[in-house]
């Protein structure tokens, strides 16, 4: 890879807070998004959910709700010890909250290219050390592609998968 290699410590020697500070409308258009899935309590609005009456993951019926975060509420599988949202997101609109979500990212990332373009290039520098069969190359969930974009520029191909 020709790029220029990335000092990691860059946000020791600027000041993580400045740096986050700095790209504070990210966070703002994430979270604009994700107020519209919410009611006037703060909470997933009723209609968008289902409730789960059994663990996902194990199936039992020992599930207890133990707390609430950023409109969720939690609970908790007592025979496997799962931690999962409960009520759930239907499908469709679960399918609408990542796509909204996801469209929102898209629009921060693009419009930081320059510095998400760094910071992808310092991961790929260092999985690069443990890519074995270095032509190839699979990333699940590539968002606006901007990550495949540059590793593209080093491994050629790469199959993409999106939902």
């Amino acid at each position: 890879m020709n790029e220029k290699k990335i000092n990691p410590d860059r946000a020791i020697k600027v000041g993580a807070k400045k740096i986050h500070d700095n790209r504070k409308f990210m966070y703002d258009e994430v979270e604009k998004t994700h107020q519209k899935y919410l009611d006037k309590n703060g909470f997933y609005k009723l209609n968008l959910l289902e409730k789960r009456v059994k663990c996902p993951l194990c199936s039992s019926i020992k599930i207890f709700h133990i707390f609430n975060k950023r409109g969720g509420k939690y609970s908790i599988c007592k025979n496997c010890d799962l931690v999962f949202l409960n009520p759930v997101f239907k499908n469709k609109e679960l399918i609408k909250y990542y796509k909204n979500l996801h469209d929102a990212q898209s629009k921060v990332t693009l419009k930081e290219k320059k510095f998400y373009s760094k910071i992808y290039l310092s991961g790929i520098q260092i999985v690069n050390q443990y890519i074995k069969k270095k032509n190839f190359a699979f990333d699940i969930g590539c968002s606006n592609g901007l990550f495949l974009d540059l590793l593209k520029k080093m491994v050629g191909k790469i199959p993409m998968v999106r939902n």
